[in-house]
């Protein structure tokens, strides 16, 4: 037998196949009912064959029920209402109707977009993004016998969820039972028979089952209490000394190292010899370049020993990447970096923990130049507010939609440079922290290679005010991570909704110096981070890029000890604080 043609228009023949069904397709509100639970299970011509479904889920417990089923029915929000599984819920919501629990039976006509684990997590997230926080939400397995690879993927995506926050999904285990059962299926190998389809009703409601006796999730806004995170210090507390931009590794040359970074593979960097580490130096601060990377993937850097426990950056195939990062130095003052994927690599040292160094101060985040709508410029002069006794600036360089691809360097107006603080490729819109040190008249230069239109915030200084701190390494502390539950969020945060992460620091703490990475972007736009006790500010972090993973350094003046982040756009946020002052 010839099996059917992929495409949207897969399930039409439902009706040749199937009983003329519908599901209950009511137009009520939820009623309180004995239970107070309501659920909404949204399907395709597989649930218009799933008959009676509406009814068993009631006689299950569940005070209503509602079954939305039509032939054809996708996932993502185009066409006809009807036909989208989004646009459907949406159509629900307008008119009154939201329940708690959710059931997505969707998926067989979507099948063409499941060509990898990672296209296919980032297509069903859309309907979780559209369901939101505070709803429980069940997948129906595939059971695809002639599309057997998208079927899979579809399934270990959604398991992987579940297992991951067991609390918000669930998956109904329909594909073992049905693939076990051959004689369930019709000549088309993708509906049942009625045989099959009683069956797939009592698979559904038995999957869900436990949701009864749970209690539903908190809605969104009001999140459970969470147990902070605990930050400890692993090394001595010193000051930061600023040095002049130095060029000190160039991998495209064989300058410090021999040869480009071999994927997944721990390389030494013997800094002691290719620069002048003070006696005692316990961190280098430097600016690390990605360029030509042969895969998408990350960078880390750190003790030679836990290297790979957290990255300094994230980079995607021949991009060229700029990150600032404290790195801790072993005794002999060497790190180690490792890239998991081969790619060229640039190191810049701008500076130095180490005794005698100046005390570090966090401010709040002010927006001090930002050349925006004039015309872009290749040199942008500024003068940063900096305390007396200030040596450095700690500021966040922003290019906005480049018109061609370049770098850039800040440094003090008429120093000569050496390195780079950022890249930038054409039509991109992307950020990065850098330490500039300071003359007496706190002038600072951004010069481009290319004219751009640059943004400034200044988040620090290095020397001066009446609250500087020293600054110490911490152990790797993984904060949060939405992807799976670290910190007590799962799932991606959507537009402006705002994320605090409760953290349990050492007494003392002023500051902590964060990596903020942005996953599994679904819009552009940026993240915000601030202490949560003084509020949101009106600068940015990171840059949102769909498809492309992007991280920054931050440093975030801390007064409760809660550090809080929002998105102007959809994605998942993973944050590994790397240091903290005033300890």
């Amino acid at each position: 037998m010839r099996p059917l043609r992929r495409g949207p228009d897969l399930l039409l023949v439902a009706l040749l196949i199937v009983v003329a069904v519908t599901g209950a397709m009511t137009d009520r509100a939820p009623g309180a009912g004995a239970t107070g639970t309501t659920i909404t299970v949204v399907g395709d011509s597989l649930t218009v064959g799933t008959s009676g479904l509406a009814g068993a889920l009631e006689a299950a417990g569940w005070a209503d029920a509602r079954v939305d089923a039509k032939s054809g029915r996708y996932i993502r929000a185009s066409g006809a209402t009807a036909n989208s599984g989004i646009l459907t819920i949406r159509a629900m919501r307008a008119e009154g109707w939201d329940t708690p629990d959710w059931v997505v039976a969707l998926g067989t006509n979507d099948t063409p977009n499941f060509t990898s684990a990672a296209a296919t997590e980032a297509y069903l997230q859309r309907i979780v993004d559209e369901i939101g926080a505070g709803h429980r939400i069940a997948f129906v397995a595939l059971a695809l016998p002639t599309m057997a690879a998208p079927a899979a993927r579809f399934n270990t995506v959604v398991r992987g969820w579940a297992a991951a926050d067991a609390t918000r999904f669930a998956v109904v285990d329909w594909d073992q039972q049905a693939l076990s059962n051959p004689a369930w299926y019709a000549p088309d190998q993708v509906h049942y028979n009625a045989s099959g389809y009683r069956a797939r009703t009592a698979a559904v409601v038995a999957g869900v089952a436990g949701w009864l006796r749970t209690t539903p999730l908190t809605p969104p806004g009001s999140q459970p209490e969470r147990q902070p995170a605990v930050v400890t210090v692993s090394g001595r507390a010193d000051g930061m000394r600023v040095v002049e931009n130095q060029r000190v590794v160039d991998t495209r040359i064989g300058t410090g190292l021999p040869a480009r970074l071999a994927a997944g593979r721990s390389t030494p960097v013997p800094l002691a010899t290719l620069t002048a580490v003070p006696t005692g130096a316990v961190a280098v601060v430097a600016n690390l370049t990605t360029a030509e990377a042969g895969a998408a993937g990350f960078l880390a850097a750190g003790a030679c020993a836990t290297i790979g426990t957290t990255s300094v950056q994230n980079f995607g195939r021949a991009d060229v990447v700029a990150s600032l990062a404290v790195v801790e130095l072993a005794a002999d003052g060497s790190f180690c970096v490792l890239s998991s994927a081969a790619t060229d690599l640039l190191i810049d040292v701008v500076g130095w923990v180490a005794a005698g160094g100046a005390p570090l101060t966090a401010t709040a985040a002010v927006r001090v130049h930002d050349s925006r709508p004039s015309t872009p410029e290749l040199v942008h002069t500024l003068t940063l507010p900096a305390p007396a006794g200030a040596v450095g600036g700690l500021v966040n360089v922003t290019v906005d939609t480049a018109g061609a691809a370049g770098h850039l360097s800040a440094a003090p107006c008429g120093a000569t440079v050496t390195g780079s603080n950022l890249n930038f490729s054409k039509g991109e819109t992307v950020s990065n922290l850098a330490l500039v040190p300071l003359g007496i008249d706190r002038r600072i230069c951004v010069t481009a290679s290319v004219a751009v239109d640059v943004i400034v915030d200044v988040v620090g200084y290095v020397g001066g005010g009446d609250d500087a701190s020293d600054i110490s390494s911490v152990a790797a502390a993984r904060v949060l991570d939405t992807r799976n539950a670290i910190g007590g969020w799962t799932g991606r945060l959507t537009a402006e909704q705002p994320v605090d992460v409760p953290l349990s620091l050492p007494t003392g703490t002023t500051a902590a110096l964060v990596q903020i990475t942005a996953t599994g972007s679904l819009d552009a736009g940026f993240v915000v981070a601030y202490d949560c006790s003084a509020g949101r500010s009106g600068t940015s972090n990171v840059n949102l890029v769909t498809t492309v993973d992007r991280s920054n350094l931050a440093f975030v003046a801390l007064d409760g000890g809660d550090l809080c982040f929002a998105s102007s756009g959809r994605t998942h946020l993973v944050v590994d604080v790397m240091a903290l002052a005033g300890t």
